[in-house]
């Protein structure tokens, strides 16, 4: 009795957690091995010199046909090594480069579609091989696979891979995405330029680097960048650096530590690794924004579809401590909190065009416009059960500041109260006592606050439009005045200049 595995168990790939990056990224992996491997990058060089080409991948998509394709020019296979690449679970002979499970390319190509097109053409060989895959045969029994092959020069070389009858629905914001995130992945080659990468015609480039002009400074000039070497986290060893980002390099999806395995992140900008030790849980704040690194990982095992590292025992729990340790030491910690308020010209325009890109990011999402689709005005009756609770609070709470609102000793007393309550109850609500004094209640459990950092000046900000809100409105009731929209902006705008006026005086 033996134990076997079905043709059909293959379509279990179209269940990985892939995303559209990572999958290509399977292909490109391929690609990069390829030309790295043994000897393949002098012989590859010695070409390109003659040609006048570099070593080059390109992926293009095909939206009238739905066709996926990758094209590269690397070293191409001869029938046994293609031969050898079809076979699922065949590991290389060396697995200490990018093709180590001998899976992506084969699980990544029936993850995206029904046929597969395989053209390749090895350097120094005088023949192009070609097959075509179906899928859905293999899986009714049929694995038996043609190699058809055409005479070529010896001198070509390359390997084109066609994917149609698309399983996945890929969109133009997948491609930029996609972009973006290989950048990310493949940062190590493209800053050496190493390889050129394009997507559907636009050359991919990389994130932020350590040589760039993209960090705080030192009182003595130095970017704040400290240098990790030889760290030992259990029987492994990490290297790399971590940096304090500067305004208009700042932002949740540029922060973060970006973790390289044998030239390629596996997790990276726009979804790197933020340490709890460091960043805390899903917190909004500086630290968030601006703390970034790069750590090599060579030692540590990467996951099947690589996109995370394979943690073993409590070596995630033991990295996280020595970063927060170095970055503590180091005064990481204090730069990244650090007010840079007064900031350039050219770092105050990419904070503003940062915070439009999210802004807008945000708003385009489809939760966002479901919710304002169906938002209805409530009755008053529901209104007022719906923030009693902040208001029973505050008469539990010592208020957080406290104000007079005219120049009468005996004149009425605004109160900010800060509570935290239910993050399913209102973030503020203000109440008119019997004396005409003012309470406004905070709520600082709402979701509302994730959206800020917890500095001063974010506070501080959040503090103006709450208790301004709540002033503009009290001044109407104050004159018996009707409480027109209009009017209630008009005042708190009025209100904003005169803060704004005294702001630098307080300073």
């Amino acid at each position: 009795m033996k134990l076997k595995l079905g043709n059909s168990a293959i379509l279990a790939y179209r269940r990985l957690p892939y995303r559209l990056w990572y999958a290509i990224a399977e292909f490109v992996d391929n690609s990069t091995d390829a030309y790295l491997r043994g000897n393949n990058k002098n012989l590859l060089d010695e070409q390109f010199k003659k040609t006048g080409e570099v070593f080059s991948v390109e992926v293009d998509f095909d939206r009238d046909n739905k066709t996926l394709r990758i094209f590269d020019n690397s070293m191409g296979m001869n029938e046994s090594e293609l031969e050898s690449a079809l076979i699922i679970g065949e590991k290389p002979n060396v697995t200490a480069g990018r093709s180590e499970f001998g899976m992506g390319m084969k699980t990544a190509a029936i993850w995206f579609a029904d046929f597969i097109e395989i053209k390749t053409k090895k350097l120094g060989e005088d023949k192009e091989l070609r097959v075509i895959i179906d899928i859905q045969k293999f899986v009714s029994g049929d694995d038996n696979i043609k190699v058809q092959s055409t005479p070529k020069p010896k001198d070509e070389h390359y390997t084109f891979i066609e994917l149609s009858g698309l399983q996945r629905i890929i969109r133009g914001p997948s491609l930029e995405k996609t972009r973006e995130f290989l950048g990310s992945i493949y940062r190590e080659d493209l800053r050496s330029k190493l390889m050129k990468l394009t997507v559907v015609a636009k050359e991919v480039t990389p994130p932020t680097s350590r040589n760039d002009d993209a960090f705080m400074l030192r009182d003595d000039g130095t970017k704040v960048l400290v240098e990790i070497n030889n760290l030992q986290i259990n029987d492994k060893v990490v290297n790399g650096w971590v940096g304090v980002l500067r305004p208009g390099f700042t932002g949740r999806s540029y922060a973060g530590f970006s973790l390289i395995r044998h030239g390629r992140a596996v997790r990276g900008w726009l979804d790197s690794w933020k340490p709890e030790e460091i960043f805390g849980d899903a917190r909004n704040d500086k630290r968030n924004q601006r703390i970034a690194g790069e750590l090599i990982m060579n030692d540590f095992n990467a996951s099947h579809t690589k996109d995370s590292i394979d943690w073993e025992q409590d070596d995630e729990q033991k990295l996280g401590e020595a970063l927060f340790d170095i970055c503590k030491q180091y005064g990481v910690l204090l730069y990244a909190k650090k007010n840079t308020r007064n900031a350039g010209n050219e770092d105050t325009e990419r904070e503003k065009l940062e915070a439009q890109h999210m802004f807008q990011a945000q708003l385009l999402n489809k939760k966002v416009g479901d919710a304002i689709r169906m938002l209805d005005v409530p009755t008053p009756e529901l209104a007022k059960f719906a923030t009693a609770v902040l208001i029973e609070a505050a008469d539990q709470t010592t208020p957080i500041g406290l104000w007079p609102m005219d120049s009468d000793v005996n004149g009425k007393v605004a109160k900010l109260y800060e509570i935290e309550m239910s993050p399913n109850d209102p973030y503020y609500e203000f109440e008119v006592l019997s004396n005409q004094d003012l309470r406004v209640i905070l709520n600082s459990a709402h979701p509302a606050n994730s959206l800020h950092d917890d500095s001063a000046e974010a506070r501080l900000n959040h503090y103006h439009h709450v208790a301004l809100d709540a002033i503009a409105e009290w001044k109407c009731t104050q004159m018996n005045s009707p409480l027109e929209p209009s009017s209630i902006r008009l005042m708190k705008d009025r209100l904003f200049r005169v803060i704004g006026e005294i702001s630098a005086e307080i300073e």
